[in-house]
């Protein structure tokens, strides 16, 4: 059984904006956090080791084809 979603472009784009939004606060807070814990050098490399395994995961996922939907982001 093959399932698709459809939302809007008004609801698409406020979950876009509020998507990227959570993402960089939750960075920004992983900064200041590693920062004030450990040194501001491994706050800077954790945020960057993350981003590129963000990036890594993005690409081979679209490598091979598969959809990046919010079923494959987030599985049950």
């Amino acid at each position: 059984m093959v399932k698709q979603d459809n939302v809007g472009a008004q609801v698409g784009s406020m979950l876009q904006r509020n998507g990227i939004l959570a993402v960089v606060i939750s960075l920004v807070g992983m900064i200041i956090y590693i920062s004030l814990r450990f040194e501001f050098g491994f706050s800077m490399g954790a945020v960057v080791a993350l981003v590129h395994d963000a990036v890594v995961c993005v690409f081979v996922t679209c490598l091979f084809g598969r959809q990046l939907s919010m079923n494959s982001i987030a599985p049950c």
